[in-house]
């Protein structure tokens, strides 16, 4: 089982792909930057040190920010436009869209998503309208998982998320202009390496 300090950064990224930050979460975010990821690994240390300093920098513009709620809206925007698709040429951070030739959601990868959740008993948090391939869901699901059989969790990243998650989150990385997001993903990137 992956330390404590391991799952509540993975706890993060998996809130904040999956809806939009609110002042609750930003607390977490918060108290996470007063002890970040550590990772053995000097390639995911990098990493993430790397999003400790976007996310840092990010919430140290909002505090500058003349307009904290003008800022906050701005976040919310951004969130729509890389995880809710409604930019033109925004990218759908899901499995889906990753594996199909034509970028359409609903593909297999996401019948086997729901399949698994509903053989190990997941169920989306209440509200949550995106697909169960997300990349917060998938994420939420993992950690699900490794509570309950590490073995699963480990067959259900390897099967699902390390094919297609590295490239969506370097896409989020390279193009979050905010850098709150960028930071998530290089701390996702952490931890996809380690797990």
């Amino acid at each position: 089982m992956p330390s404590e300090n391991t799952l509540a950064a993975a706890r993060m990224v998996a809130r904040a792909f999956e809806r939009e930050t609110d002042e609750g979460f930003r607390s977490v975010v918060e108290a996470y930057l007063d002890t970040p990821y550590q990772s053995e690994s000097e390639e995911a240390q990098t990493l993430a040190a790397r999003g400790a300093r976007k996310l840092q920098a990010a919430l140290g513009a909002r505090e500058q920010a003349a307009d904290q709620a003008e800022w906050d809206d701005y976040l919310d925007a951004s969130y729509a436009d890389m995880f809710l698709g409604v930019a033109p040429g925004s990218m759908v951070p899901q499995e889906s869209v990753y594996y199909s030739a034509d970028k359409v959601t609903h593909q297999k990868p996401f019948f086997e998503v729901c399949d698994l959740m509903a053989e190990h008993g997941y169920a989306k948090p209440h509200g949550c309208v995106e697909p169960e391939d997300c990349l917060g869901l998938e994420w939420l699901f993992y950690l699900h998982l490794l509570e309950r059989d590490a073995d699963a969790a480990a067959s259900f990243k390897a099967a699902h998320m390390d094919n297609w998650m590295p490239q969506a989150l370097q896409t989020i990385a390279e193009t979050d202009d905010i850098g709150y997001y960028a930071g998530m993903a290089n701390i996702a990137q952490a931890l996809l390496a380690d797990l």
